[in-house]
């Protein structure tokens, strides 16, 4: 019995924790501006597979594992437990430390172990400024969506069907916003596939026309 309720509540407390973090992604990384991109999906398609079609997003969401983001999570744990101005504030008074210290320093050789010191423990705080704490380093930061990159996909998805033969087909997508989430419909309509029925080359140079007789056996076409 005492087993079955451990294993209820940890599984309540990780429950618990996927759906805090969830609802960090919209109050903590992003402004009043940005969107998490949530999911892409398309629709409509009856001849071409959507798999090969996904290829042609130009955003992909975060990865999940058994359809929830740890990495995401890993990067918002990291960012939750640092503050770029606290790191700031600890890098001024380091400065002011190594300053006071060499200014202080008896001997040449002890100011040099002393600039190595303050250029190293320097390096390390614009380390952490720039790529964050070792989770962020470790997770994924959120993919925030991009209208443009939207446009870019449609205009993409209907150069491959072009490409196929389907000259008349119809690419659009449509936006759902909720609670700081992004989720992209693209809706195909391939219509009519067109194939090649005949193809016949013309010529008034005879030579040219006998090149081509000569090499009609090894046209593709």
């Amino acid at each position: 019995m005492r087993q079955a309720f451990r294993k209820l509540s940890t599984h309540f407390l990780f429950l618990s924790l996927a759906v805090w973090l969830s609802g960090c992604v919209s109050s903590r990384l992003l402004t009043e501006q940005t969107y998490w991109l949530n999911r892409q999906r398309i629709t409509g398609t009856k001849k071409v597979s959507k798999s090969v079609l996904a290829k042609y997003y130009q955003q992909q969401p975060n990865l999940t594992w058994f359809g929830l983001p740890f990495e995401l999570w890993l990067y918002q744990l990291g960012q939750l437990m640092i503050s770029k101005e606290a790191i700031q504030q600890r890098m001024r008074a380091m400065e002011a430390e190594y300053e006071n210290r060499l200014a202080a320093a008896g001997s040449e050789r002890k100011r040099r172990r002393l600039q190595q010191r303050w250029h190293q423990k320097r390096r390390q705080y614009e380390e952490l400024l720039q790529e964050g704490s070792l989770l962020m380093r470790w997770g994924e930061p959120p993919v925030l969506y991009d209208p443009q990159k939207r446009a870019a996909t449609v205009q993409n998805l209907n150069a491959y069907l072009q490409s196929k033969g389907y000259f008349d087909a119809q690419v659009s997508s449509t936006l759902q916003l909720h609670k700081k989430r992004a989720t992209i419909t693209y809706h195909v309509v391939e219509n009519q596939r067109y194939r090649i029925e005949e193809l016949r080359f013309r010529t008034a140079d005879e030579a040219i026309a006998q090149l081509l007789q000569d090499h009609a056996q090894h046209s593709l076409l």
